[in-house]
């Protein structure tokens, strides 16, 4: 078949010619820098042992550290130091001391017990020394092994200790970690810590890793016995010893005919301990050889793609295409570009105006919503407002009653001087309320309201109800909004203290940080339930009738939400039968005196 376009011939041409240089360059590329990939793909195998063995030091550190916190246990210490005359007390001495080595076990699933040895191999748990568990501490070997070495810490060969001493090496499931524990008074060696820990926990991310990148993988000590081993079969078990005696840190060596890479590398954490990875040499090779065939493909196929493509499109069509991408580009990054211009006479023309008229409408819609959601947002702020205000001025007509009544009873029983401060105190309540005009009150004033609604309740229950206050004297003259404080120290009271039935203290902190009054309220009494924080604020609290005023902790939080963000919203920390602590921050704002 004939060719008569020009285009295809030169199409055709440039095809052969640009396959034939890239295949001629790509295999004078592979001759000449095979050597180079090759000694990369080292590096990266070495790189990789390198993130393996951090990985495994990391699990070692996290042993290291937990009897480090156990030998710096005071209670520990304590009672290492108590002398017994007695089995009972050796007994007690036993049971305080396993109960505390058994808070640090049951705290990590990874670890299966933690048993303290005096120097003289008393072991104190008073379980593991009973038969069959006392013979099996007394001949645990590797605890044997270590005493004769004299050495400050070290890890055991696995075994099954504390539950067997003699099974087969494939079914061990546990290590052993032994650190002298050291008198901090003669700096005399008084015992030893030993934490049995889980090999395949211990091991998990080790194993994980060493199978994603080697055949087979140890875990060696300095006398060349096995700590941990991973096998994909067993017929490519290799003679480790031949490795582990070489000097260099990696090579290649031959086992039935086959060579293997090799690279090994001792642990920094622990000197102890070396780990050797293991694989085919030939897997290096083929993994460089797979990456150049798909270097010739991706090569050839990108060359096609762009050939045919710049057969295919024409100038004429790709400019205004490229042109609607770049208006895309720009409208993906949040600005409106200009509208495109058509110019030409085809489907592309109805497809620029089609986007154009897009654009349009797409803009007038987002206007519509934005214009929308600040009207809603315009009402919502204006009606939680309206309700604040109503909130502000709103006098519970239960309170006003009860302290009406009390001050009746006041007056009956001729105690003036207790009805004059009840007369004050209700007054200053009434006008802290009603002054509509101010928002914002000082700390001062707010702490002054709640003293004044502190001292009717006094009289009304006849009670004594502390509020103590940790406030510096700098700050007093700060402002915070109206009537924030006092339904909080009132919630706390009837919903806290009161039910409790006995003496109960409310704690107002305050303090001035990085430009934020940080303000807590705690109490001291029956608490509450965790799932019942989320009811209260979000208004599901049940009123009361007896309160101030009708300001709940939901309508507190709403309004510093409304007044200062987010970020100023209530937490609420809780313990049934301690206390609650209602917490909250606000921007600092200093009251502006006029001279």
């Amino acid at each position: 078949m004939r060719i008569k376009h020009l285009r295809i011939k030169f199409v055709l041409f440039i095809s052969l010619l640009t396959v034939g240089v890239i295949s001629i360059l790509g295999t004078i590329t592979v001759s000449f820098f095979s050597n180079a990939m090759l000694k990369e793909v080292k590096t990266i195998a070495a790189q990789k042992m390198q993130i393996i063995t951090s990985d495994l030091e990391e699990e070692l550190k996290y042993i290291f550290n937990l009897s480090e916190n156990i030998k710096n246990n005071q209670e520990l210490e304590k009672n290492l130091y108590i002398n017994t005359t007695n089995s009972e007390e050796l007994y007690e001495k036993m049971r305080l001391i396993s109960n505390i080595t058994r808070e640090y076990a049951y705290a990590d699933v990874a670890i299966n017990s933690i048993f303290v040895i005096d120097k003289d191999n008393q072991i104190f748990d008073p379980f593991y020394m009973m038969s069959p568990y006392k013979e099996i501490v007394e001949n645990y070997e590797e605890f044997h092994n270590f005493n004769r070495l004299k050495t400050y810490s070290a890890f055991s060969l696995p075994t099954n200790f504390p539950s067997k001493l003699d099974s087969e090496e494939g079914s061990k499931s546990t290590i052993t970690y032994f650190e002298t524990y050291i008198s901090k008074e003669d700096y005399q060696p008084i015992g030893t810590i030993l934490i049995n820990v889980k090999i395949e926990s211990l091991f998990q991310k080790f194993k994980n890793a060493c199978k994603a990148e080697f055949d087979t993988a140890y875990i060696v000590d300095k006398q060349g016995n096995i700590v941990y081993k991973i096998e994909e079969e067993e017929s490519k078990a290799i003679a480790y010893k031949e490795i582990n005696d070489k000097d260099s840190s990696s090579g290649i060596f031959n086992v039935n005919k086959k060579d293997y890479y090799f690279i090994k590398k001792d642990l920094e954490v622990y000197p102890g301990w070396k780990v050797i990875g293991i694989m085919e040499y030939n897997n290096l090779k083929t993994n460089i050889n797979t990456i150049m065939k798909y270097f010739y493909g991706i090569a050839f196929l990108s060359i096609i793609i762009i050939l045919i493509s710049s057969f295919v499109f024409s100038k004429k069509i790709t400019k205004p295409i490229l042109n609607l991408k770049e208006s895309m580009d720009i409208l993906a990054s949040g600005e409106w570009p200009e509208p495109l211009v058509p110019t030409t006479h085809d489907e592309i023309r109805a497809l620029i105006e089609g986007y154009n008229n897009m654009l349009d409408e797409h803009q007038k819609l987002i206007e519509q919503i934005y214009h929308e959601q600040e009207e809603k947002k315009k009402k919502e702020v204006e009606t939680v407002q309206l309700k604040l205000d109503l909130l502000h001025s709103q006098i519970n007509p239960h309170f006003i009653h009860n302290t009406l009544h009390t001050m009746q009873y006041l007056l009956k029983a001729n105690k003036t001087e207790g009805l004059l401060e009840m007369l004050i105190s209700f007054n200053r309540l009434l006008r802290f309320n009603m002054s509509i005009e101010k928002d914002f009150i000082t700390i001062e004033e707010e702490k002054l309201c709640i003293d004044s609604f502190i001292k009717i309740l006094e009289y009304r229950y006849d009670y004594s109800f502390k509020v103590e206050y940790t406030i510096p004297e700098d700050i007093l003259d700060y402002l915070i909004p109206k009537l924030i404080l006092q339904p909080l120290v009132e919630n706390a009271i009837y919903h806290g203290i009161i039910p409790k039935g006995v003496e109960g203290k409310v704690l107002i902190t305050m303090k001035a940080q990085d430009e934020n009054l940080f303000i807590e309220i705690e109490d001291n009494g029956v608490g509450i339930e965790k799932d019942l924080i989320d009811s209260i604020l979000n208004n599901k609290q049940a009123s009361n009738d007896s309160s101030f005023n009708q300001i709940g902790v939901h309508n507190i939080d709403k309004r510093l939400k409304l007044l200062f963000g987010a970020e100023s919203r209530l937490t609420i920390t809780s313990t049934l039968n301690i206390g609650t602590t209602v917490a909250f921050s606000i921007p600092l704002r200093k009251l502006n005196r006029k001279a």
